[in-house]
């Protein structure tokens, strides 16, 4: 049986082909690309205005946009900053010319629950992207002081953020998607913030245990990012 989706189902596909190519090649930003797409839909007809635009109206597409304004809040006014000073403040490691860096040196583990439970309470209420951006140069630093490679921190530091975002409704904007869409389905559902923390709290334990426990033996040490990689300001240029 063939269905006949017309040259709307055709025109669909291509520009959503068109779409993944341009996204691959990064001819432009993502947003660019992915907002360019839905215009062109506009004038050939497929959706109105109303249509383009309906997405934009859900309450969970409008939370995540401000839990990002938040987090680039905070970001200016210095206060995440002031956090990680200290919460990285600790004396620099001194090695010799060939000697690597061993757990008797400085506590492994501290240095990962030092960073790995803040940053998860804090990935509970602030969106993960811009917050592992933030964290990432301090926890750079912090490994060139304690002469630590900076790859047995980084990816802890990405698991311990979704870890968090387990915590609360606004954790991860999965969240909201998933509770958005749920509510269609039953009008009556009602949760409240922390009520995802029946799971979350106890699989966030148990996670950032496991990632303490196993870091400082499976990760890798490879060498430290090049300086120009990254700023001060938390911003990371990807190539």
């Amino acid at each position: 049986m063939v269905i006949d989706v017309g040259w709307e189902g055709w025109a669909t596909l291509a520009l959503i082909l068109l779409m993944l190519v341009a996204l691959v090649a990064e001819l432009a930003p993502p947003y660019l690309v992915m907002m360019g797409t839905v215009i062109l839909f506009i004038p050939l007809g497929i959706l109105n205005l109303e249509q383009a635009l309906h997405g934009f109206n859900d309450p969970a597409v409008l939370a995540i946009a401000v839990l990002f304004i938040v987090a680039k809040g905070i970001e200016l006014s210095g206060g995440l900053e002031y956090v990680s000073k200290i919460m990285f403040q600790t004396k620099k490691v001194e090695l010799k010319p060939g000697q690597r860096f061993k757990k008797s040196d400085s506590s492994v583990v501290w240095i990962l629950l030092r960073f790995t439970v803040p940053v998860a309470l804090f990935s509970a209420f602030l969106a993960n992207i811009p917050l592992v951006a933030m964290m990432i140069p301090p926890i750079v630093e912090f490994s060139r002081r304690v002469s630590m490679a900076p790859s047995k921190l980084l990816l802890p530091l990405s698991y311990a953020a979704l870890l968090g975002g387990t915590l609360t409704l606004i954790g991860t904007g999965t969240n909201l998607v998933v509770l958005s869409l749920a509510a269609k389905k039953i009008p009556s559902l009602r949760m409240h913030l922390f009520e995802i923390g029946i799971v979350g709290v106890p699989v966030t334990v148990a996670g950032i245990l496991y990632i303490v426990a196993i870091s400082g033996k499976l990760l890798p040490d490879r060498l430290a990012i090049q300086p120009t990689s990254i700023n001060a300001r938390g911003k990371v240029k990807l190539t």
